[in-house]
């Protein structure tokens, strides 16, 4: 389970400190890792960069060993830092001042396991003992729980067995079936139907004359695995630190595929703008795309590369400039024929669409589905229903929202009055 916990912020990750009331972590942060501990019975967190109350998190003993072996009753658990978390004590934060002091609160806190060089390549663990910071003792309880969990997992198993698959999991694993209908499935149960009108979805395969795909997710391939793709990568690549990207199937493609199989309909696919600059040139021809077309699917949002990744956050909401005016120009052309549009976004943080001159008839969140675009068409055509729930709130554009907790004659009677404000100066960029 990570990042474990009130990880709130990318941006400015290594120092972010937030001050949270012990109600607030009890009654939302924390409910997450409750559930996931004791309902899901999950063995092993990972402790988050961020402080807690002037309390790192990989520091933080309440966090690790009160709330998750004591009150929550998980004591065959164990927890490794975010890397280089526990460094960062001493390099970034300077809250110590040695390796060896960092890993020594780290260890008894309950961080059993560093991802960085803080316990071993730093010599924080030996240093420590040295030092009196710790004993072999403290060591030896982290060592347990790791090993532990490794012991379960049939890792040390002289005779190989069902458990121990994980020592002998091979390169033949890659790119199977089991694992794209995983990927699919992913896709399917994540994409999040915001707005359907008058019933606009879902499409029929099999009576669609003609459809146009238009927008910078209609061709996009690498864009749409998202941040933190390693494991999901094309076998076949021979450049060492490259990953290619040609089999990652587009939404463009994924559609044409399943109309292929219904019918004759005419399918033209058109980027139109890059994901972010302000390159308009190719407007027109998406336009005519959809002039020529009956139906229009718009495929936009946001990537890893240009906008939001891990180590910091999208600094704003709306669909970038060129993005934009594609949108506009291609709901304004179906509307003057009478004909549908779809709007897919691809994204991770959200995307306000509330400035649009006007609403496409349908909205399907799609967050980044990866190799699950072929699912995504099977939901726009009804052949497969399997839509999920927003994980947060979208806000208005250029808006922020406020939660103010309102007290009504008496301590037991309450409600939330939900505000927006209106972020002064907020401007997005000329070139998003």
């Amino acid at each position: 389970l990570k990042h474990y916990a009130g990880y709130e912020s990318e941006t400015n990750r290594m120092a972010s400190n937030f001050a949270f009331s012990a109600f607030d972590l009890l009654d939302t942060f924390l409910v997450p890792y409750a559930m996931g501990f004791k309902d899901g019975r999950a063995v092993g967190s990972m402790c988050a960069y961020d402080s807690i109350n002037n309390v790192s998190s990989c520091a933080d003993k309440w966090l690790l060993t009160s709330m998750v072996k004591e009150y929550w009753r998980r004591n065959d658990t164990y927890t490794m830092s975010d890397c280089f978390a526990v460094d960062n004590e001493f390099t970034a934060k300077h809250r110590v001042s040695s390796y060896a002091a960092a890993t020594a609160q780290s260890v008894k806190a309950g961080t059993d396991w560093c991802m960085g060089k803080a316990y071993v390549e730093s010599n924080g663990i030996a240093d420590a003992i040295k030092q009196g910071l710790m004993t072999e003792e403290d060591v030896n309880i982290a060592l347990s729980r790791t090993l532990s969990v490794r012991m379960r997992l049939g890792m040390f198993d002289s005779t190989p067995t069902s458990a121990s698959a994980f020592r002998r999991y091979g390169k033949e694993y890659i790119n199977t079936a089991a694992s794209k209908q995983a990927a699919e499935e992913a896709a399917a149960q994540g994409a999040v139907l915001l707005r359907n009108e008058d019933n606009a979805l879902p499409l029929n395969p099999s009576t669609l004359p003609s459809i146009a795909i238009v927008g910078p997710h209609a061709v996009s391939q690498r864009a749409l695995l998202g941040d933190f793709y390693a494991d999901a990568f094309c076998p076949g690549n021979s450049t060492p630190g490259q990953r290619a990207e040609q089999c990652v199937p587009t939404v463009g493609s994924s559609i044409t595929a399943l109309l292929r199989g219904h019918g004759a309909a005419a399918v033209r696919v058109e980027a139109g703008v890059p994901i972010m600059g302000t390159n308009e040139t190719g407007i027109a021809a998406a336009v005519a795309a959809v002039q020529a077309s009956t139906t229009a699917i718009l495929a936009l949002g946001y990537s890893n590369k240009d906008v939001e990744r891990e180590g910091a956050d999208h600094n704003f909401t709306t669909l970038p400039t060129g993005q934009l005016a594609l949108a506009n120009a291609v709901i304004a052309a179906a509307e003057a024929q009478n004909s549908t549009v779809v709007m897919l976004l691809i994204n991770a943080g959200q995307i306000a669409t509330d400035n649009l001159a006007k609403q496409p008839a349908a909205v399907i969140e799609c967050f980044y589905p990866a190799f699950g675009a072929p699912a995504l068409a099977r939901q726009i055509f009804g052949l497969e229903n399997r839509w999920g729930r927003l994980p947060y709130t979208i806000c208005k554009n250029h808006h922020l929202c406020n939660l103010a907790l309102i007290s009504l004659a008496g301590p037991s009677s309450i409600c939330f009055h939900h505000t927006c404000c209106l972020v002064a100066n907020a401007q997005v960029p000329s070139d998003r």
